[in-house]
């Protein structure tokens, strides 16, 4: 361990309003209290974890988009869902890590937060299809 990664203890002083709400808000997070606290310090902004039927909601959207999809071949008018549901997945990406950088990087080039894995239409794009 280097000098600038030795840990200090600091100590503080909070209103029990304030406790509460820093546990809270960690907890909402989750993540440590002190973790929370280093986070912000960075100037980072921690966001709320979101729960598993977030997750499950963006991977059945992924799911009917990629079916959609080779349904468009037979049925032209598909595209145009297509393209709603990935309106859709923008807005909840959005929600989720925030306004992205680039709208294409958000949709096709992110990780999927909750296992690391490339999202059906991240490795699709990825791989050319």
């Amino acid at each position: 361990m280097s000098a600038n990664d030795e840990k200090v203890r600091l100590k503080i002083r909070l209103t029990v309003e304030e406790k509460t709400k820093l546990e809270y808000d960690a907890a909402l997070c989750g993540l440590t209290q002190s973790e929370y606290l280093r986070q912000i310090c960075l100037g980072k902004r921690p966001r709320p974890k979101q729960p598993p039927e977030f997750w499950e909601l963006l991977d059945a959207l992924y799911e009917i988009h990629d079916k959609l999809e080779r349904l468009a071949v037979y049925y032209p008018e598909v595209v145009e869902e297509c393209s709603r549901i990935e309106r859709l997945v923008l807005l909840l990406q959005e929600v989720e890590m925030g306004p992205p950088q680039s709208r294409s990087l958000a949709l096709w080039g992110e990780e999927h937060p909750r296992n690391g894995e490339l999202s059906p239409l991240a490795a699709e794009a990825m791989n050319g299809a």
